[in-house]
């Protein structure tokens, strides 16, 4: 493959950087042939194509940054022909590389508004995490963000629970119905009948814990509440206190 990865059409790059991706296979000698043969192609590819491939290295944590750069122009031209998918999937691998770019945020941000109603719950919550990891402050977006995941609260996982949180947190952005919710949701103990298998993580119930106290919704109970589920996630916990 990396010998004739030159030869390559666009959508044959995409998808061998994607499947390897998602075998969580790290080949640097594979990733930076296929890197410098994406660059030559870029003009060809398709929205998903870029999409794709963007999160493929994000995914790997391969950073290269003339293709970062090279795939931000044309998924800035072809943005309105995103699925709202790769609208969520380009934000979160540029914020998972450390590269802004802001025109793409901007574009990016105005085309998620446009697709609210279709966007996921795990594409709400890679682009609220996306935003406020690049400290690229947008309320009307997250606003709106925070408005659709209410609707949707039941779909949240964890994960999206503890990130849209956190992001509004980072910008003292305050969604009162969507805290209570979730605050109420985060009440039930890992382990608890029905919430056992969702998957928490220690660094989610930290950064909802944060959150939470951010906007005063971290009462006694609810403090108590997360400090049986931090008990459960021991092994993964060091030196926090949720007292």
């Amino acid at each position: 493959a990396v010998r004739k990865s030159s030869q390559f059409a666009c959508q044959d790059l995409s998808n061998t950087v994607w499947a390897f991706a998602s075998l969580d296979i790290h080949n640097s000698p594979l990733l930076h042939a296929l890197s410098e043969a994406s660059l030559t192609h870029l003009a060809q590819f398709s929205p998903q194509d870029l999409a794709n491939s963007v999160w493929s290295f994000a995914t790997v944590q391969y950073w290269h940054t003339p293709l970062l750069h090279a795939i931000a122009a044309p998924s800035i031209l072809t943005i309105s022909h995103f699925e709202a998918q790769n609208l969520s999937n380009t934000a979160w691998s540029f914020a998972s590389l450390a590269f802004a770019h802001r025109p793409l945020l901007d574009v990016i941000s105005a085309a998620a508004l446009r697709n609210m109603s279709v966007l996921s719950a795990q594409d709400l919550g890679n682009l609220a995490w996306a935003f406020a990891t690049f400290g690229f402050a947008h309320e009307p977006l997250l606003q709106s963000i925070s408005a659709a995941s209410l609707s949707i609260i039941g779909e949240l996982s964890p994960q999206g629970q503890a990130n849209i949180a956190w992001s509004l947190a980072v910008f003292a952005v305050s969604h009162t119905p969507l805290l209570h919710a979730i605050a109420a949701r985060a009440m039930i103990p890992i382990g608890a009948a029905g919430l056992g298998d969702e998957g928490w993580k220690a660094q989610e119930l930290v950064n909802l814990a944060w959150a939470l106290s951010s906007f005063s919704c971290l009462d006694a109970q609810l403090r108590k509440s997360m400090a049986k589920s931090a008990f459960a996630l021991s092994s993964e916990l060091t030196g926090l206190s949720f007292i």
